[in-house]
């Protein structure tokens, strides 16, 4: 397992926390993501593990226990006498008394408070969030050199309850960060800064199996092969990936069985389903719990919202994206066979196959480096998918960038093993698609023909058809 003190990538992140700490009035800071994201990590290596305070919520554990991890932090950090209460409002009085003790001590010097796992302080009926929303209108908020950062996974929690508050916290977090997963630039820096020595398709393929999650691929070891790794992690008996899945949607969710049932039917829908469509294929109840479901999911970075080309508003497509769910599904989660070396000796076929698709889901996770490879990055677009199916006529397009410069691209998205050729068929193929494209959707722009590829272009006469072609090296930037 790979153990590091280095910030990778964050830039934007740490530049939001720097203008934090240079301001001078009170900050409520929060960070937000999936579980295993990082967040912790940024903010302690940050700030240098240098905090006046810190303490981290406890998963499914009672009002009574978290209060005691409260207590026991102020004791930790004041070296001071603090006495057993057994209720948030005490607790919450005694925080205060120690801050003022802190700003007395430091005086203009920044007051550094970092609460991790927020959410899991706010047991049922505990009274914990309007205590805390209290705490800060009522005190924290006065003291200038205060900052106070909250963390949190359960990022329904935090998107609902703390950023949509109606009440004592309205509009009081001043900044927000949401962490993402590494971009593909970012899995390498990570990577080689460890000693891997894996070119940029086996990083690629690294990518497409553990989605990017840092501290997933900070469970792999350089010294064995990717297949290997994959083996260890989700194929042996106690990999540490195979027993992730159920928790990692049980500590974000309550009820979390709708939300995996929505999860698994997208991972074998791979361009992905309508609201309407999920709820006839799941036969579940079409009421406000299903859009709350849905808006949690993509807030969670688990799912995205993309459109079906020339409908922007009514017709929106819920695509999963979340790579390491899309491969546990596909392949841990049914396996009942006792092989640990099950990934190894898997054909490569099989494995082609899932690459295929989940390269896609790579190219829709980094739509910001195609557009730039594309020249696109200061021209309006609209990002959307095509399919057709009427009247015996089947076709799809993977993806569609809708210019605001009368231009619409045409992306064909394809993986390959090695050099990708473009043969004459599937170029004739690719021709008649386009001029359907410009048939049934009516349109009056001019139509360019893109190929995506994780390999480079064997040039030949039909590779001319693609205006522009965009290569593993453009993701990477």
């Amino acid at each position: 397992m790979i153990t590091s003190n280095k910030l990778v990538g964050r830039l934007k992140e740490q530049q939001i926390l720097q203008e934090c700490v240079n301001s001078n009035k009170a900050e409520l800071i929060a960070v937000y993501g999936r579980r295993r994201v990082g967040k912790t990590f940024l903010i302690k290596k940050f700030f240098k593990e240098k905090f006046d305070f810190y303490v981290s919520g406890v998963y499914d554990t009672n009002r009574q226990n978290n209060i005691k991890l409260f207590l026991n932090a102020i004791r930790q950090y004041s070296n001071d006498y603090v006495p057993e209460v057994d209720n948030w409002i005490d607790v919450f009085e005694i925080f205060k008394n120690f801050i003022l003790k802190l700003k007395q001590r430091k005086k203009s010097k920044h007051i550094v408070i970092f609460i991790d796992e927020l959410p899991w302080f706010d047991n049922q009926k505990s009274n914990f969030f309007t205590i805390f929303g209290n705490f800060w209108n009522s005190f924290a908020v006065d003291i200038d050199n205060l900052k106070l950062i909250v963390c949190g996974s359960a990022t329904t929690w935090m998107v609902n309850k703390l950023f949509s508050d109606k009440g004592g916290l309205h509009n009081r977090v001043t900044r927000r960060i949401f962490l993402t997963p590494f971009s593909l630039k970012e899995t390498e820096e990570f990577l080689l800064n460890h000693n891997f020595d894996w070119d940029k398709n086996s990083i690629l393929k690294a990518y497409m199996i553990l989605g990017g999650i840092p501290f997933y691929l900070s469970l792999l070891k350089s010294n064995l092969s990717l297949s290997q790794n994959v083996d260890s992690l989700f194929f042996n008996k106690y990999g540490e990936l195979k027993m992730e899945y159920d928790f990692l949607f049980n500590s974000l969710f309550n009820n979390s069985t709708t939300y995996q049932k929505i999860i698994e039917l997208l991972a074998d829908r791979v361009n992905g389903l309508t609201r309407k469509d999920i709820i006839t294929l799941l036969k579940i109840p079409d009421n406000g719990t299903i859009t709350e479901i849905l808006n949690n999911l993509v807030n969670c970075n688990f799912l995205e919202v993309y459109n079906s080309f020339g409908n922007y508003v009514n017709n929106k497509i819920y695509r999963l994206i979340d790579l390491y769910s899309f491969f546990y599904i596909k392949f841990v989660a049914k396996y009942n066979g006792k092989e640990e070396d099950h990934w190894s000796k898997l054909s490569d076929t099989i494995k082609n196959n899932w690459y295929g698709y989940a390269f896609e889901q790579v190219c829709f996770n980094h739509i910001n480096q195609i557009k730039q490879a594309l020249g696109l990055t200061i021209i309006s677009t609209e990002i959307s998918s095509w399919y057709y199916n009427k009247d015996g006529i089947k076709a799809q397009i993977d993806l569609i960038i809708d210019r605001k410069d009368n231009y619409i691209d045409l992306c064909e998205i394809k993986y390959s093993s090695s050099s990708y050729i473009l043969t004459k068929d599937y170029s004739e193929y690719l021709e008649e698609r386009k001029e359907l494209f410009r048939q049934l959707s009516k349109t009056s722009k001019s139509l360019r023909l893109v190929l995506i590829s994780n390999r480079d272009f064997k040039e030949n006469m039909y590779t001319a058809n693609f205006t522009t072609r965009v290569n593993i090296l453009d993701l990477y930037k």
